[in-house]
Order: C-alpha cells, then sequence, then structure tokens
C-alpha cells in the first residue's frame, strides 16, 4: 500500500471486500483472487475495510498486531478476534 493521492474506495466496494473477507473467514474457504481495482492502494481505505470487517463479524476485539516492515516504516495494526491457548489445538481450514 502507498499513502500517495487517489480516490478512495467507494463504501459499495469497501463493504463487497469485508463480505468476502468474512465469508472466506467463517467458511474455511480462502478467497481465490481479488479484482485489482479493488485492492486498497491507501493505508486509509485499508483501515475502512479493516473496519467493515469487524463489523460484520460482530466478535469482541480480544487483543491487536501492531507491527512494520522495518525500524522507519509506519507501523500498521490489525484486531485479534480470538485468543487460543497455547494447549489449545487451533482448527485448519480444509
Amino acid at each position: 500500500m502507498t499513502n500517495l493521492p487517489s480516490a478512495p474506495l467507494a463504501d459499495s466496494t469497501v463493504n463487497r471486500l469485508a463480505a468476502q473477507l468474512v465469508d472466506a473467514r467463517t467458511s474455511g474457504i480462502p478467497l481465490k483472487s481479488a479484482d485489482a481495482a479493488a485492492v486498497p492502494a491507501t493505508d486509509a481505505d485499508a483501515y475502512r475495510i479493516q473496519s467493515a470487517v469487524t463489523g460484520k463479524l460482530r466478535r469482541p476485539i480480544a487483543g491487536w498486531k501492531v507491527g512494520a516492515a522495518n525500524a522507519s516504516a509506519t507501523p500498521n495494526c490489525a484486531p485479534i478476534y480470538d485468543i487460543h491457548p497455547a494447549s489449545t489445538p487451533v482448527p485448519r481450514a480444509a
């Protein structure tokens, strides 16, 4: 993603992408591909999609993961919805 000026994604595109991500998460079936025109070009659009996913999942946020590509990069963050104790097996998608 870049922070170069570009037109923000339409709300309908944000909602469609969020729905696809939620469907993939709940079904365990990975997305096959993404429409290149719908891939977020900015951090702001990515966070809009992330927020829409959180709204559609209607699950509590258990924590946040935060990281950056390197020491001088701007950090990004994303919610963690589920926390599994170390001794609990995590189911794998088919």
